[in-house]
């Protein structure tokens, strides 16, 4: 993801507030799913996962956005999505903040290579 957004400051810059944003939206997705909780949030991982989300969506072939329902970025979203369900059994994971932070990373890469380079938005056409 950080080679898709591009080098020095410009890119960081984009990168971090990507990875920001997944954090925020995966917190933001466990309090809208469990409003009264007064569970605490700790770590990284609705971030992390959010740029797990995000890779999904950039071709490593070719510098181009794959389109959210093509056949890579839905088989790994299904199967991203199972071994969360199955992480739902252990007990003090957020799985559903997971879930949020991959689905803010594949939504939000977007308009990060917009602002980012935008090279990398053409259509694989």
């Amino acid at each position: 993801v950080g080679r898709a957004l591009g080098p020095g400051l410009r890119g960081n810059l984009v990168f971090w507030l990507l990875f920001l944003s997944c954090g925020v939206s995966a917190g933001l997705g466990y309090v809208l799913l469990y409003p009264g909780s007064v569970d605490t949030l700790v770590g990284a991982s609705g971030a992390i996962s959010g740029l797990l989300g995000a890779a999904v969506r950039v071709s490593v072939r070719r510098p181009i956005l794959r389109p959210l329902l093509a056949l890579g970025p839905a088989v790994t979203t299904l199967a991203f999505c199972l071994f969360n369900v199955f992480l739902a059994e252990a007990e003090g994971i957020a799985w559903q903040a997971h879930l949020a932070g991959y689905l803010s990373g594949l939504l939000l890469i977007g308009p990060a290579l917009h602002i980012a380079r935008h090279d990398l938005i053409r259509s694989p056409h």
